[in-house]
């Protein structure tokens, strides 16, 4: 069984292929980029698990998602790290001017603007059971059963806590960094692989989705973090 897990990257998408044994114990297959994500769903996984909203409201006005309210209430201080996904009516704005104009918009959200709008042109509702949306927080929350709070994934305290998880599961986190393609940061090639555990966890059955009943947007599109 192979799975994809995904994270955003300067260079378009980072992507994490792993095998995973019946003990949920990881392999890496391939680490590498990609620079659309129709390339990534070309690729012979089961699941894609993606840290990118997938499923949106149409307008500002109609409030958050409630994926990510509950994933900050969860995450606690690091809550922070759920970035608010935007409106669909903003993906076709040009400047971080022109998406205010729209709506609330702040810096960090409109630098993930032109991803979230691949993932939401080339993903459609049926999709949905093989391509999910993620949160690294949130993955890394439930691999570590939530014992210790995490350190920012930029500070090296923080990288070190998450490599501890991921080893926890097999994975051989030096060997993983060791492949990493031009471009990727350590902390991006920890959130693929984060990722990936989701995706597994998604075909044995073992992943659940905040909120337990995700609403769905006008696209028809499930609005859930899955972890």
């Amino acid at each position: 069984m192979i799975v994809a897990g995904v994270d955003g990257y300067p260079r378009g998408w980072l992507v994490l292929r792993c095998s995973f044994d019946r003990r949920g114990r990881m392999e890496i297959v391939a680490l590498e980029g990609h620079g659309g994500f129709a390339s990534v769903l070309a690729l012979p996984v089961e699941v894609v698990v993606v840290d990118v909203p997938i499923g949106l409201v149409e307008r500002p006005e109609q409030g958050p998602r409630r994926c990510d309210l509950e994933a900050r209430r969860l995450l606690g201080s690091r809550g922070v790290s759920v970035f608010p996904a935007p409106s669909r009516a903003a993906l076709t704005a040009g400047s971080y001017e022109q998406a205010r104009a729209i709506g609330p918009m702040n810096v960090q959200t409109f630098g993930i603007l032109r991803k979230v709008a691949d993932v939401d042109r080339t993903v459609d509702a049926g999709m949905q059971a093989r391509v999910r949306e993620g949160h690294p927080e949130m993955s890394f929350r439930e691999a570590g059963n939530g014992a210790a709070p995490l350190r920012s994934k930029t500070s090296v305290e923080g990288r070190v806590q998450r490599s501890r998880l991921l080893s926890k599961l097999g994975l051989d986190v030096d060997a993983l960094l060791a492949r990493r393609p031009a471009g990727a940061a350590t902390d991006d090639v920890l959130d693929a692989a984060a990722m990936a555990w989701t995706a597994a966890r998604v075909v044995y059955g073992k992943a659940w989705s905040i909120p337990t009943d995700p609403p769905c947007d006008a696209k028809g599109m499930r609005m859930g973090i899955w972890i």
